[in-house]
């Protein structure tokens, strides 16, 4: 497990392609979490959407509100044009 994290550090990371969720995907699959090994980026994206819990309600804001104030601005744009 040692050797693949060394090769996810020196890989280059993006936000689609080769992310953090790549990597613990791979370490799920290596471990044989739950028995599994077909562990995807998706499927543990989709577990912590699901099965993750905020630490507090402002640390939700944080992490979602600029999005939303983002994703608010640009249907506004949109709608005035």
């Amino acid at each position: 497990m040692n050797f693949k994290s060394i090769h996810i550090y020196n890989d280059i990371h993006n936000l689609f392609l080769n992310n953090c969720h790549h990597h613990v995907a791979m370490a799920l699959n290596n471990i044989k979490y739950k028995g599994r090994s077909d562990w995807t980026p998706f499927k543990v994206f989709f577990n912590l959407m699901i099965h993750g819990h905020f630490v507090s309600w402002k640390y939700f804001f944080v992490l979602y509100g600029p999005f939303v104030c983002m994703v608010l601005l640009f249907i506004f744009i949109v709608t005035m044009i």
